[in-house]
């Protein structure tokens, strides 16, 4: 599976050197700096347009048909079995990460349910409510 995160100047990096001398950090609130949250003023669009496109790419990335596809292609290919058969060490480490990403999945915590709500549930907020872009885990 893919990470995606937003592009995050962090400090003492070129970029943030750069986006700071062309005025386009939005603030200084250290805890937003976790690449979920917009926190410089993009070239060519808003913040709030930025971070729009990144939920609507993590939805599709980790939709549930998303998901299933990638999965159906292995089983197309018999890439589990041709893997399991040549290395059976492997095979012994992706059920203990199975077991263990079952068990993230079926005790979350609060922050994960928000996040799991946030993500995987598109529509679910009203068209035209303000969406608070920097924080899309509700946490402050």
């Amino acid at each position: 599976m893919p990470l995606i995160n937003i592009l995050t100047p962090f400090p003492g990096t070129k970029l943030y050197r750069r986006l700071e001398e062309e005025g386009r950090i939005l603030h200084r609130n250290w805890n937003d700096y976790d690449s979920q949250t917009v926190v410089f003023r993009p070239a060519g669009m808003t913040p709030e347009e930025l971070f729009d496109g990144f939920r609507k790419v993590v939805r599709e990335v980790y939709s549930f048909e998303s998901i299933y596809r990638k999965l159906d292609r292995f089983w197309q290919i018999d890439f589990w079995r041709h893997s399991n058969e040549t290395d059976p060490i492997k095979f012994r480490y992706r059920l203990l990460f199975a077991a263990r990403l079952a068990s993230l999945l079926l005790s979350p915590g609060k922050r994960q349910i928000r996040v799991y709500y946030e993500t995987l549930t598109p529509g679910l907020r009203e068209k035209g409510q303000d969406l608070h872009y920097r924080d899309p885990y509700g946490t402050q």
